[in-house]
């Protein structure tokens, strides 16, 4: 329901200081200063001494119903719906509530010439909270619940009920983010299936999975214990990265003895994400907040 016109006044037609306001059919009045008169306010007062009634152009009658467009555009839109097309060179004013508006909208590019994809990152809107994840540009929190760890073919998540408070801000459908020691994984939650009021079962989301192609995670894996002096056949970096004392090596199919250091950098992770006691990147939350894959972080919607 915006309201715009062509505007007449945009060419500055009212000189030496004069007001002008738009009048219907494309015209204008001018106001004139003191001192001066005419259709434009071009003529002083002093100059024809015989005009001194001040100088107004009204541009048709105000008060009748006449388009206030030199064109409209009436292709494709609902019945008394159109656009406003102006004459060169004309302006088109909103009125002030409408330009509040349109501070506030967002706009989203869904195709790119020439886009080079290299990178995926994860983002959670309708924040609440002010922790930030490493790979998010929005805050949100990553560990609002705990659940139970599902493996990789599960589509359900369950929170006890001692874990699950009040339960999220919003109906499915939604967004959260799974994050436990395995690493994180998007998923969508369709529905939520509640408890009996007389039963300690425990609440469950019901999900789908593998959101943008990415791999579902067995976040139930087994914890690895206490790490070998030399690597294993499980080990798939450089045999020399091992426990060299220098790096972290994450995502090498063991737990590197240097990640124990948490001085040290972390190789083959996101821009601050860490390497957890599996040896797989995660967020600092889970990495902290987990002791075992027993359990998951499930993220605020």
């Amino acid at each position: 329901e915006f309201r715009g016109f062509c505007s007449a006044c945009a060419w500055s037609p009212c000189m030496n200081n004069a007001t002008c306001q738009d009048q219907v059919g494309f015209k204008y009045n001018c106001t004139c200063a003191t001192g001066w008169t005419g259709q434009n306010c071009t003529d002083s007062i002093f100059a024809n001494s015989s005009n001194s009634s001040g100088g107004r152009r009204l541009g048709g009658n105000a008060s009748a119903v006449a388009d206030l467009c030199n064109l409209k555009v009436q292709t494709a839109y609902p019945e008394g719906k159109y656009w406003c097309r102006c004459r060169g060179g004309a302006k088109v004013p909103i009125e002030t509530s409408v330009r509040d508006i349109i501070r506030s909208w967002g706009i989203f590019f869904n195709y790119v010439t020439n886009f080079n994809h290299s990178y995926v990152d994860m983002t959670c809107s309708d924040s609440s909270s002010t922790v930030k994840t490493p790979t998010s540009r929005i805050p949100f929190a990553t560990s609002a619940k705990t659940g139970m760890a599902p493996n990789a073919s599960s589509n359900v998540i369950s929170i006890e009920q001692k874990f699950y408070g009040t339960g999220f801000p919003k109906s499915p459908p939604f967004y959260v983010l799974l994050s436990g020691l395995a690493g994180y994984e998007r998923a969508l939650v369709t529905s939520i299936q509640e408890p009996s009021l007389t039963s300690i079962d425990p609440f469950q989301l019901i999900v789908v999975r593998g959101m943008d192609g990415a791999q579902r995670l067995k976040f139930d894996t087994t914890m690895p214990g206490d790490p070998a002096p030399t690597p294993n056949d499980n080990w798939v970096c450089h045999a020399k990265l091992y426990n060299d004392g220098r790096t972290c090596d994450c995502r090498c199919g063991l737990p590197d003895p240097d990640c124990l250091f948490p001085n040290l950098p972390v190789k083959n992770c996101g821009s601050e994400e860490v390497c957890s006691a599996v040896g797989r990147c995660t967020t600092p939350e889970a990495s902290a907040g987990l002791t075992d894959t027993s359990s998951v972080y499930i993220s605020e919607p």
